[in-house]
């Protein structure tokens, strides 16, 4: 369906656990003080954020980008300050 091969969804799910280990990184530098609440307002929005780029991969929207680096991009960065946030 999306054309990536196995070797491909490898290096996404790599990529994934990566995107984990930064966000346990930035959580405890920057957020390990803040209140929960305001966490999870802005954990809200950077998910909506996340979830136009996937509609936008959904219809074909790249940005000029290959499908593989559009999901590393958009996936990678708001994987990270989504689990940063929850």
């Amino acid at each position: 369906m999306t054309g990536f091969s196995r070797l491909q969804y490898a290096i996404l799910s790599v990529v994934g656990y990566v995107a984990l280990f930064l966000s346990i990184i930035y959580f405890n530098l920057f957020l390990k003080k803040q209140e929960v609440r305001n966490m999870m307002i802005v954990a809200c929005a950077i998910n909506m954020i996340g979830s136009i780029f996937t509609l936008l991969f959904v219809h074909e929207i790249y940005f000029g980008m290959s499908p593989m680096a559009y999901t590393l991009v958009t996936g990678t960065i708001t994987d990270i300050l989504y689990m940063a946030y929850t």
